[in-house]
């Protein structure tokens, strides 16, 4: 018999609250509605990303409640090197590197490229 945890509850608004010291655009973004959460795209997933381009959001989370932190990061190398418009980041709460910014539950996250390496810059946001 398979035992599947339960899926908890998520207060994005709170998340996105927490993590504006390194996403700040990201609850502002969150509070006018223009983050979308998929809370169940496992059926429709191809569908949905192919979306993302004109749907006017500025970012959608996709919650994968059954994937681990290595099939995530795998499925999101893959979308990066097939989607050169989007960037593709993942979120595990077991991959969390100690700064308590992780999303409580796993997700895939779906943004533009050009327009999440301007909001970089304006940070001063380093990838080292």
């Amino acid at each position: 018999m398979v035992v599947k945890k339960a899926l908890k509850e998520v207060n994005w608004s709170k998340y996105f609250a927490h993590i504006q010291g390194v996403c700040p655009w990201a609850y502002r973004a969150y509070m006018k509605d223009n983050i979308l959460v998929w809370e169940h795209p496992e059926n429709c997933f191809k569908t949905i990303k192919s979306l993302y381009a004109v749907s006017g959001y500025e970012a959608f989370v996709y919650v994968f409640k059954h994937s681990t932190p290595e099939q995530l990061e795998l499925l999101a190398e893959q979308l990066n090197r097939e989607q050169q418009q989007d960037e593709w980041l993942w979120s595990h709460q077991d991959a969390d590197s100690g700064d308590g910014n992780s999303t409580p539950v796993p997700c895939l996250i779906q943004q533009n490229r050009a327009r999440l390496e301007k909001l970089r810059e304006q940070i001063g946001y380093t990838d080292d």
